[in-house]
């Protein structure tokens, strides 16, 4: 399999189980964070614990590499985190040939349950050529050759 390929990830729902708001309900929006990226859904105002986003985000993935999901909360100054959950880009992507892939990952606020988030996730290996091509690109970067 290839290090890398397009990845498309699909933040579906949330059925959160952590209330962060005293009065009224949450208004929830999801980040991913991707190396040094953050792309984030849009805000659904007063969706409470069960905000739908159906958002889909598609970028360039190495497999190794680590993505964190982070539900939060909106308030006015500020935003509270309702919870999160880490994986790698390898653990999400779909298996045995399969298109794509659902996964309802456990989010975490501490050491405490948050609940889930529904995700779907469609990877297209990059093509082997393409690997060489970066690998080359870095090794000639890190020797000072390019920028």
């Amino acid at each position: 399999m290839a290090s890398g390929g397009t990845i498309r990830i699909k933040v579906c729902s949330a059925e959160l189980t952590r209330d962060t708001e005293m009065f009224g309900k949450m208004d929830p929006y999801c980040v991913i964070e991707y190396k040094d990226k953050k792309y984030q859904t849009n805000v659904k105002n007063e969706a409470g614990t069960k905000p739908v986003w159906n958002q889909s985000f598609n970028f360039f993935a190495e497999l190794n590499r680590q993505i964190v999901f982070d539900v939060l909360e909106e308030d006015t100054f500020s935003s509270d985190q309702v919870g999160m959950v880490e994986t790698t880009i390898e653990a999400i992507i779909p298996k045995n040939g399969a298109d794509s892939v659902e996964h309802n990952l456990e989010l975490n606020y501490g050491n405490e349950e948050a609940g889930t988030l529904k995700i779907s996730v469609e990877f297209t290996p990059a093509p082997q050529w393409y690997a060489f091509i970066l690998v080359d690109f870095w090794n000639l970067r890190g020797f000072g050759v390019l920028g």
